[in-house]
């Protein structure tokens, strides 16, 4: 560029009227685009797809970060990667898992469930007439006809008990 006038642009920029413009203002999440209007190069976790760039999930579903197009390297939430380098939900090899790690390490369990170890186990399995729990020995909400008794569920014996029934 010369007086504000440019005969040429880098790789990052688009000519317009011996103007160079940032690839970005015409095509969004592009790095470079050549002068051209199609971009070549997109920004991380962004592919080029028809000169446009697509999202890491475009190409993998369920993915928020990839390696490639077609490779994720992290997954959202409740998905892990296989060894495939695509995203499988966790409930799926897991029972009740709604965040994992991998398909044998759940980090994180459903309403109904406590985590032992690296699996889910039922609330109700560990403590009678319980159906959501913190652990294998704190109930936090019962069934009906049950109150919340401390930490375990006791049975309502009387009318005015099942006013009772989450403490």
């Amino acid at each position: 560029c010369s007086l504000g006038v440019c005969l040429s642009c880098d790789a990052t920029c688009i000519m317009n009227n011996n103007y160079c413009y940032d690839c970005s203002l015409f095509v969004n999440h592009c790095v470079e685009c050549n002068n051209s209007p199609f971009c070549s190069v997109c920004e991380t976790n962004w592919y080029p797809q028809s000169g446009v760039c697509q999202n890491c999930s475009f190409w993998v579903a369920n993915c928020d970060q990839c390696q490639n197009a077609s490779i994720c390297s992290i997954c959202l939430v409740s998905y892990y990667v296989n060894a495939l380098g695509q995203c499988d939900l966790c409930s799926s090899v897991l029972n009740n898992c709604v965040e994992c790690l991998d398909k044998n390490q759940c980090t994180k369990c459903d309403f109904s469930s406590y985590l032992s170890g690296n699996s889910c186990l039922s609330c109700s399995s560990a403590i009678s007439h319980c159906l959501t729990c913190a652990n294998s020995t704190n109930c936090t909400y019962c069934q009906t006809g049950y109150y919340l008794d401390q930490s375990s569920c006791t049975l309502c014996t009387s009318p005015n008990e099942t006013l009772h029934i989450q403490g």
